[in-house]
């Protein structure tokens, strides 16, 4: 009878669904000398093949099956042999990342609504479908997709990561993850007036009031009133008497407001780039104080008959 030895598989390890797999055994016959053998593949999930080699492919295999060959030889007599069976297993491939992007990925700021994408996938379980959190400063803040920057989570200069996560069907997870950093907002400011309006003379009490505002932080005007140009008080409020204020002078509040990110305040228009100083002007003449003589009444005295 024939003879035939144990085949070996090669490679023998660090195999995936998409491995291509070699069977080998020796057949030999005292009568026929060496027998070409057959062989006979199966997996522990059903799938099957024959011949010397077997091209895996994820449509028929996933991870952790196991893979079986067989070999048998035929004499010229009719009696066959059949070895005893080699076989590995596969490997579960871990998921890989396809890229994740946060949008917008620049000039964020409080109230920027943004999205992240990302994509995974795996040999096996093909796309697969993450799930995604974002955090500021380790600390959780959402779960979903999307996140709209709130400054109760956030600071100017924070950055914002979102992790996007996977598990394949064999329990192996893996993650990818983006940040994008929080910039700051331009403080606002509106409503500037002074207090009164009109009637006003250089000994008039006058106040100056003006409604500032951040998104990010609190923040509250600053004054200064300019006599004529030249600035001669820093308060909200001024006594004209105590300061050389003429008839006809023209009166200016420049009411201004600025966020921690600006380092030096500077004066500049309300439509100017972030971290500038913002402000708002009025004017308000100073009417003239008309003083009007006092006249004293003269009394003649009496002349009597002599």
């Amino acid at each position: 009878d024939p003879t035939i030895t144990t085949p070996m598989i090669s490679p023998s390890s660090n195999i995936n669904a998409n491995s291509q797999l070699t069977c080998a055994a020796t057949g030999s016959d005292l009568d026929d000398g060496s027998i070409t053998p057959t062989y006979t593949w199966t997996s522990s999930g059903g799938a099957t093949n024959t011949g010397t080699t077997w091209q895996l492919s994820p449509s028929m295999i996933s991870g952790s099956e196991t893979i079986t060959c067989t070999a048998s030889v035929t004499d010229s007599n009719g009696a066959t042999a059949f070895s005893t069976s080699a076989s590995v297993t596969i490997d579960n491939t871990p998921p890989t990342s396809t890229g994740i992007a946060i949008s917008p990925s620049t000039g964020v700021v409080t109230g920027s609504s943004l999205t992240c994408s990302a994509g995974f996938n795996d040999l096996e379980d093909g796309s697969l479908t993450p799930t995604y959190a974002w955090t500021v400063n380790g600390t959780n803040v959402s779960n979903t997709a999307t996140y709209t920057v709130n400054a109760n989570d956030t600071n100017v200069g924070d950055s914002i990561v979102c992790t996007a996560s996977v598990t394949d069907s064999d329990s192996n997870t893996v993650t990818d993850s983006a940040s994008v950093m929080i910039n700051n907002s331009n403080p606002t400011i509106s409503n500037v007036a002074i207090s009164p309006s009109s009637l006003v003379v250089n000994d008039s009490t006058l106040t100056c009031s003006a409604t500032a505002s951040d998104i990010d932080e609190s923040v509250s005007p600053t004054f200064a009133w300019n006599q004529n140009g030249t600035q001669f008080a820093t308060s909200a409020t001024v006594d004209l008497s105590q300061h050389s204020i003429n008839p006809s002078d023209s009166i200016e509040c420049v009411a201004s407001v600025a966020d921690q990110a600006v380092e030096q305040p500077v004066e500049q228009p309300v439509d100017q780039p972030v971290d500038q100083q913002v402000e708002q002007q009025v004017e308000q003449p100073v009417e003239q104080l008309v003083e009007q003589p006092v006249v004293q009444p003269v009394v003649q005295p009496v002349v009597q008959p002599v």
